[in-house]
């Protein structure tokens, strides 16, 4: 590794630590407007989205090994 790799590498790590704390910062502020204006939504939103999530990626992990299975 020469001195140039090492500073991409450094650059690139910099910038993905601030916009991962920046994105999270942002996260945090989005969630206690939200709360502010509807207690109810936000929370009904707190479980509904990761639910859905959830299941799709449980349909979708099933649907790829299906695929890699001959025959299916």
């Amino acid at each position: 590794m020469t001195l140039e790799d090492v500073e991409i590498v450094r650059v690139a790590s910099k910038e993905t630590i601030a916009l991962g704390l920046r994105n999270s910062i942002r996260l945090l502020g989005y969630t206690f407007a939200l709360y502010t204006t509807s207690p109810k939504l936000a929370m009904t939103l707190g479980v509904v989205v990761p639910a859905v999530v959830g299941i799709g990626t449980l349909y979708a992990r099933v649907r790829f090994r299906q695929h890699l299975i001959p025959g299916v």
